[in-house]
């Protein structure tokens, strides 16, 4: 997938922006998927009680919330010809893999 800057034809700066933005998203959403490891570690021969459901639920609001903010400074950084290529690679090849749980799954063990 090629990145190349719309204005200056210059693949690196489209790479750099990318990176940086997966950079931000590692260093914002890695502390809330520590924390989510922790309460589903705290005593995995049990269910989740009400508040570590409810503490799970507002990291994965708070993953989210990142999400959709990073994601929105991606067409900036990638020009109009890289986002729609990095969004027909999310289309073809990553969504094809990715499961969805009904979200009762956080008190499944």
């Amino acid at each position: 997938m090629a990145l190349e800057c719309a204005t200056c034809g210059n693949q690196e700066t489209r790479i750099n922006g990318f990176l940086a933005v997966v950079a931000e998203f590692e260093r914002r959403v890695g502390p809330l998927d520590r924390r989510a490891k922790e309460v589903h570690e705290q005593n995995p021969q049990r269910d989740l009680t009400p508040a570590e459901y409810a503490e799970l639920e507002t990291l994965q609001r708070q993953k989210e919330a990142i999400v959709t903010e990073l994601m929105a400074l991606l067409p900036a950084r990638l020009g109009a010809e890289g986002t729609t290529r990095l969004q027909q690679h999310i289309s073809e090849r990553v969504k094809r893999k990715v499961k969805i749980y009904p979200e009762h799954i956080h008190s499944v063990k």
